[in-house]
């Protein structure tokens, strides 16, 4: 599993071109793993079925940090893992939102000093 999740989709991709089917193996381990919801929200967006397990694992991420599972992986505020996958779709989300902030802010005066 790449450490990005784009990365994941575009190999994936270039395994199924022209229209042919087949299947995706994929290997996650301890430095990836924090990439499942955002592997399973894939799999939810291509309407692809879930193996139980997978969703299970997912649903271990999305807990908050409090819950017993404590600090071990998981997603921070900023979207990366404690692993260092990063999730790019995030990231795109949180700059469409500070570009659409930014578009309807005041400006702010500039302060003279003597």
């Amino acid at each position: 599993m790449p450490n990005e999740i784009e990365s994941y989709v575009h190999r994936v991709g270039r395994t199924g071109r022209a229209g042919k089917k087949g299947t995706a193996i994929t290997f996650i381990n301890d430095k990836t793993q924090n990439l499942i919801p955002s592997l399973v929200s894939l799999l939810e967006e291509a309407k692809q079925e879930i193996p139980d397990w997978l969703e299970e694992k997912a649903q271990e991420y999305r807990k908050p940090f409090g819950s017993k599972r404590g600090r071990k992986g998981g997603f921070n505020r900023r979207g990366a893992g404690r692993f260092g996958g990063r999730d790019r779709r995030y990231e795109r989300r949180r700059e469409e939102d500070w570009d659409n902030t930014r578009s309807i802010s005041t400006p702010i005066k500039p302060h003279l000093f003597d």
